[in-house]
């Protein structure tokens, strides 16, 4: 399902929810079918998905090393990582820290 993202700081985007679930996770937020991260948690949202992104890139460049010596060609192909799912809402959380602005997620009346 495609989930809406939405703050006044920034333009609006979709994510699927199976990639804004591990996000979410990154930033210790329950994923829901709506919610609101408020302008005064937004730093602690942004930071804290930061970090988690690096340990995980770090954990997967770890053990990328030994696949491709496995794997050449599969390794070969590209593929969008967790980091390149993650810029908008990253983006979005950073101009939203900075305006002082909630981020909303799912479809709010």
């Amino acid at each position: 399902m495609l989930i809406p993202f939405k703050s006044k700081a920034a333009a609006d985007f979709f994510m699927l929810q199976e990639h804004a679930a591990p996000l979410f996770e990154l930033m210790g937020k329950p994923f829901t079918a709506q919610g609101v991260i408020a302008a005064n948690e937004a730093a602690a949202c942004l930071a804290k998905l930061q970090y988690g992104l690096e340990a995980a890139i770090s954990k997967v460049e770890d053990t990328k090393e030994s696949y491709e010596l496995e794997h050449e060609h599969k390794a070969a192909q590209a593929s969008v990582g967790l980091k390149q799912r993650a810029w908008p809402l990253i983006d979005m959380l950073d101009k939203a820290n900075r305006k002082q602005v909630d981020v909303l997620w799912g479809v709010h009346t």
